[in-house]
């Protein structure tokens, strides 16, 4: 709620009108203030009636945000369900296409891009097995020390 009004029971009333801890009731206090006691009460049918157009604009939205929200979740759970082709799949994809001759260029480009990577992925794969193997040896001569 956008708090231009209280929202309370009979018993909180009297509380929160005199610590006027509200928009609502701030803007009484000045009206009663500018007008009189008397002469409020169409004052207060506005002020009352603006905030609850207010209160059904920001509940909407908030149904709004919530529907989207709960849209995006789904699409990200499709996205995860979905399978991610591999580099060389969309490669043999571009392959058996008619491609005109920029597109050929492109498709060069794409294939050396590939290719590259496809080299550091295996060297980054090796260097990590050379780490892990490290890795065994250690542990494996640090027991052994251990143990003599």
């Amino acid at each position: 709620m956008c708090n231009l009004y209280p929202q309370k029971n009979s018993s909180a009333a009297k509380i929160a009108s005199t610590k006027l801890n509200s928009t609502f009731e701030l803007l009484l206090y000045l009206e009663r203030k500018r007008f009189g006691n008397e002469n409020i009460s169409e004052s207060a049918d506005l002020i009352e009636t603006i905030c609850s157009i207010i209160d059904s604009v920001v509940e909407q939205c908030s149904q709004d945000t919530e529907n989207e929200s709960s849209k995006q979740e789904s699409d990200s759970e499709g996205r995860r369900k979905r399978k991610l082709e591999s580099p060389e799949e969309i490669m043999q994809r571009l392959d058996a296409q008619d491609l005109c001759e920029e597109m050929q260029d492109v498709k060069k480009c794409l294939k050396a891009f590939v290719d590259s990577m496809g080299n550091g992925i295996s060297k980054i794969e090796r260097l990590l097995n050379d780490a892990r193997q490290f890795s065994i040896r250690s542990t494996f001569l640090s027991q052994n020390c251990l143990v003599r």
